[in-house]
């Protein structure tokens, strides 16, 4: 009986902290192919994260009540002192805050972190992935049939293949592989670059520090590729589809900044003119505002909202705890999931998004928490 309750609490622990990366890629396809308004698809995908969250606070607390009272108390006092402090942020602290933050980022740190067995974890995010890459299977054959029709690349749509695609990499089947490189393309073809660079990284770090012996043969195929990209243009724009990343491969604007540049001065500068406490959580929605949603970066986000030695501060205590979970992690898949989640969640923060509202990180952070809270064993 005692397992059995240990297995169920897991489950939906685990699907609070996989299902985001599900219901991104579901909310892209309920926008392409049933045409419904991104709005009203976002108050579903709100609901449909509320569903296994509302059915984990139960078993959260009953795993720890204590450490989850104190994080909430601890976050609503500082949500509370900042808005009087910075009374400008107070409309965002209590809409994205209320909206995010609270409901979704804290109980996903949460979750991970009193998840009970590893092995539990890992199956449902092998099974969220799978259903997310059937999800797109739809998505293309719709696209095929002329239902959904592709003007724009979509950033949404490639960071939510980000997570399942390198899950699929992950697992050891010729038949696992050939879907990672059909997810890969379509982020590729569909999506940005922030998730390409991911998928990048991670299959680098993966091939030195696994398999060396692919290194030539991984040079081959990438060779072969920078040589396909004019032929492959031209094929997607026979299709209707134009790849931004593609194009601006060709053009040789891969590296360009999609005008953040003008934001990153806008940031640093208020930064410069106030190094040491910054404006508050949520000051780049305020200073940016009418330009961009966020500061797009992670870096920057953080020196405005803490500023520069508390920011410094948490970094390197952050480094630290990654660096010495990693050290102490002593088996080969349990520390290649730790690198998988640091490499879907702060590698994007680098690019986009922002860690107040990005249910992602603070996963990762819950994992950091649980391979602590269990003494860096396995589980």
């Amino acid at each position: 009986m005692k397992q059995n309750s240990l297995r169920l609490g897991d489950i939906f622990l685990s699907i609070v902290v996989c299902i985001q990366f599900f219901l991104i890629t579901l909310q892209q396809c309920m926008i392409g192919i049933l045409h419904m308004d991104p709005e009203n698809t976002t108050i579903y995908r709100v609901i449909f994260s509320a569903i296994p969250i509302i059915i984990s606070i139960y078993f959260i607390l009953k795993r720890d009540l204590l450490f989850a009272i104190a994080i909430y108390v601890i976050a609503l006092l500082i949500m509370l002192l900042h808005s009087v402090i910075f009374p400008d942020n107070e409309p965002y602290i209590w809409t994205q805050g209320v909206r995010f933050l609270l409901p979704i980022c804290i109980p996903t740190m949460l979750a991970m972190r009193v998840v009970g067995k590893y092995e539990n974890f890992n199956k449902i995010l092998i099974i969220i992935s799978w259903c997310t890459i059937v999800l797109l299977f739809i998505y293309v054959i719709c696209f095929f049939m002329g239902i959904v029709s592709i003007e724009n690349y979509n950033m949404s749509f490639g960071y939510g293949l980000l997570l399942p695609t390198l899950v699929l990499y992950r697992q050891q089947t010729l038949f696992s592989k050939i879907i990672f490189l059909f997810a890969s393309l379509s982020i590729l073809f569909l999506g940005s670059r922030g998730p390409l660079l991911v998928i990048f990284a991670y299959v680098m770090y993966d091939i030195f520090y696994n398999n060396k012996h692919y290194i030539p043969i991984v040079l081959g195929m990438s060779i072969l590729f920078v040589l396909s990209i004019p032929f492959l243009i031209d094929y997607l724009d026979s299709l209707g589809i134009s790849s931004r990343t593609l194009n601006m491969f060709m053009e040789g604007t891969i590296v360009q900044d999609s005008g953040r540049g003008f934001v990153t001065d806008i940031i640093v500068e208020a930064i410069l003119e106030h190094p040491f406490l910054g404006l508050g959580i949520f000051s780049d929605r305020v200073i940016l505002e009418g330009i961009q949603p966020y500061c797009h970066n992670l870096f920057s986000e953080l020196f405005i909202d803490w500023g520069i030695p508390f920011s410094m501060i948490f970094l390197f205590l952050l480094l630290r705890r990654i660096i010495k979970t990693y050290l102490l992690i002593k088996y080969k898949q349990q520390r290649m999931l730790l690198v998988l989640f640091l490499f879907s969640s702060i590698i994007p923060l680098m690019l986009s998004g922002s860690y107040l509202i990005d249910p992602v990180v603070w996963s990762f952070f819950g994992l950091l928490l649980f391979y602590k809270r269990n003494a860096y064993r396995v589980v």
